[in-house]
């Protein structure tokens, strides 16, 4: 079986349609990719402050707003403009800075096709992500029970099994349920916790964008590095069917028993 084609945006953009795993590196890589963006015959405008912009064409959709159009390569532009076009071509980076506030849509009238929000555009801005994570710092103990999943959230475990595959400082990730008796009125809490080398916060905000889109709760989700919390929730103090991720299974993208999808 070979795997989805990633050397190019239009490669990468298919798999991140597919399978959530792939969407970090999608947008990471979107970001700095260089795009072709349809402008009009005139296509910039001096204002009355002597600054050049460059304008944008926008195309009509059936409900009446408007939408951008970009294209991800020369394939898709013509597609998508069978008879030729105007276009600039530019980073997405700065396509995005120039139509802050904008609807866009990647790749438009293709069968892969993305569409950004100005919330979404702006995410991708400032932090690169769609989602990040909140650290919280614990001062006090807490005495917490840990339980095996019995209902796992087999889409999201999934996905990260993919992701980790992929992410070679992971060595290995569990799953397990969270519960402080103190508190019995807050529920279960579901703990990701990864075994890995090196720096987490990469790790963790790809963990984290990964469950965004793939995880819809009911149980709030938080995720650990194992050991992290002195000394404890290390690998040996799971039981095997709370792990979920190992990195010698090697080729294996499909998770173990009991998280197999029926």
């Amino acid at each position: 079986m070979t795997g989805p084609d990633l050397s190019t945006l239009d490669g990468l953009l298919r798999a991140a349609v597919q399978e959530p795993a792939y969407r970090p590196e999608f947008y990471r890589r979107l970001l700095d990719s260089k795009v072709l963006a349809l402008v009009p015959p005139d296509p910039t405008v001096t204002r009355p402050n002597g600054d050049v912009v460059l304008r944008f064409v926008q195309w009509q959709r059936p409900d009446g707003s408007h939408v951008i159009p970009f294209f991800s390569s020369t394939t898709t532009f013509f597609q998508a403009n069978p008879e030729g076009a105007k276009a600039v071509q530019l980073t997405t980076r700065d396509l995005f800075e120039m139509t802050r506030g904008a609807v866009l849509c990647l790749n438009p009238n293709c069968e892969c096709c993305r569409e950004f929000a100005p919330t979404e555009v702006e995410s991708l801005l400032e932090k690169g992500y769609l989602h990040e994570p909140k650290d919280e710092i614990i001062k006090e103990e807490r005495p917490v029970e840990i339980r095996t999943v019995s209902d796992p959230p087999t889409a999201m475990l999934n996905s990260l099994i993919v992701l980790y595959s992929r992410l070679p400082a992971v060595k290995g990730a569990y799953l397990i349920s969270v519960r402080d008796p103190r508190r019995p009125e807050e529920g279960d809490i579901l703990w990701v916790v990864i075994d890995a080398n090196g720096d987490m916060e990469p790790i963790v905000k790809q963990t984290s964008a990964v469950a965004y889109e793939t995880y819809p709760g009911p149980r709030s989700l938080d995720i650990l590095k194992a050991g992290a919390t002195g000394g404890l929730l290390g690998p040996d103090t799971f039981l095997p069917e709370q792990q979920f991720y190992d990195r010698a299974w090697g080729h294996r993208l499909m998770p173990t028993p009991p998280y197999s999808p029926s």
